[in-house]
């Protein structure tokens, strides 16, 4: 670490303005395809690497398994029942403790 400082004794810690073409121009250039600079400034997702295809795929199967949780709702007996050893102190409490197997 300190051979890292050494090596770098100056900086600005001034604040930099955002400039959302320089951001895209970066992420162009990071990624080797010219055609990414010319996307909306505006548009959060612009700034991703993430292909608008793939973006979509991944909502799909997002949407798969969020359809896919709500039919497998696992219902295990007693589960939350209260146990034999645990005490009682209200009538809510008691009542639950007498409902065994549904």
């Amino acid at each position: 670490m300190t051979s890292f400082l050494e090596r770098h004794p100056s900086f600005d810690s001034s604040p930099v303005p955002l400039s959302p073409s320089d951001a895209l121009s970066t992420l162009s250039k990071i990624a080797s395809d010219p055609s990414l600079s010319s996307r909306d400034a505006r548009n959060p997702l612009s700034y991703s690497l993430v292909s608008p295809q793939e973006l979509k795929d991944g909502q799909e199967r997002l949407d798969e398994m969020l359809r896919g949780e709500k039919e497998c709702m696992l219902v295990l007996p007693m589960c939350h029942e209260m146990n034999d050893w645990d005490p009682v102190s209200t009538p809510q409490q008691r009542e639950r403790k007498l409902r065994r197997w549904k």
